[in-house]
């Protein structure tokens, strides 16, 4: 019979602790340059990706909620896996050597798939697929990719704006990513672009509903959602900006107070957002469960 995960990861034996020791030991050594470049992308003044630090403690989060279930499973080793494993370290040694940082960075994600494939087999892999695939939000996009995306949301951000307070009867005219007002002028640079919230709050919407207690499909619904709750929340943002420069200035103080405080007020409105989502996607599971019942 097979060893269990708990016992084959038991720290009563010193063989076990010497091998898992080690294998971090050599991962940590290895992927060094790996995490001292996310480090400095995250830590960055201007980051799109000041949220990565939490990452790995939502995968670690989200193991211990498993942990019940994974003790009690058998340990098969997969030897296909030493596959994964290596094709993980190829693209590791050679995006160092071409510097494809975004390779680098994937190939972590695929080395630790590969060691559990080969290690523990597929049954457990499979268990900790999500606490694995959730790791890729730590992956900063290309810089290439951030700025056409940035420029496209600043444009998108822009427009609707102006045809919203337009409406509301607001004097506005649109010049690029400019907002002209009779009390000035307004621009919707990168920062108000929305897409470090939307970076964020899409792996918020993938945590928040791999918890729920709802079926695949209904989980992809609130993770999809998430995108346009963000990109709602950042447009309410720039509406109350463009109306307090419109009735004070836009480079007075309450501009300044009122830009400052409605950063946190986006992720706020985007939170109330997927609250709502997920209560409608359980009530939606919720009456399927009934009518299958019934029928």
């Amino acid at each position: 019979m097979n060893a269990t995960l708990a016992q084959e990861l038991s720290l009563r034996s010193v063989s076990n602790i010497a091998r898992i020791a080690a294998m971090a030991l050599l991962f940590a050594i290895m992927y060094l340059p790996v995490f001292a470049d996310l480090h400095a992308k995250y830590s960055a003044i201007d980051s799109y990706y000041g949220h990565g630090y939490l990452i790995p403690l939502v995968s670690a989060f989200a193991v211990w909620l498993r942990r019940h279930r994974l003790k009690r499973m058998e340990v098969v080793p997969f030897p296909p896996g030493l596959g994964v494993l290596g094709g993980g370290l190829l693209l590791y040694f050679a995006s160092r050597w071409l510097y494809v940082n975004v390779a680098a960075d994937l190939s972590a994600v695929i080395v630790l798939a590969g060691l559990s494939l080969y290690l523990f087999g597929k049954a457990i892999t499979r268990e900790l697929m999500f606490p694995l695939a959730f790791l890729l939000f730590m992956i900063p996009l290309p810089k290439i990719s951030i700025i056409y995306i940035t420029f496209w949301l600043k444009l998108f951000v822009a427009s609707a704006a102006t045809e919203a307070v337009s409406a509301m009867g607001v004097p506005v005219l649109l010049r690029g990513a400019f907002i002209e007002l009779p009390t000035g002028a307004i621009e919707i640079d990168n920062a108000c672009s929305g897409l470090r919230s939307l970076i964020a709050l899409m792996a918020m919407g993938v945590a928040y509903a791999s918890f729920l207690p709802v079926s695949f499909l209904r989980k992809t619904v609130v993770v999809l959602f998430s995108i346009p709750i963000a990109i709602a929340a950042n447009l309410i943002r720039i509406l109350v900006l463009i109306w307090v420069s419109y009735l004070y200035s836009p480079t007075g103080k309450a501009f300044e107070m009122t830009d400052f405080t409605t950063g946190m007020l986006v992720y706020a409105i985007a939170l109330m957002g997927l609250i709502a989502v997920s209560q409608g996607a359980t009530a939606w599971q919720r009456r399927w469960m009934n009518g299958r019942l019934s029928g």
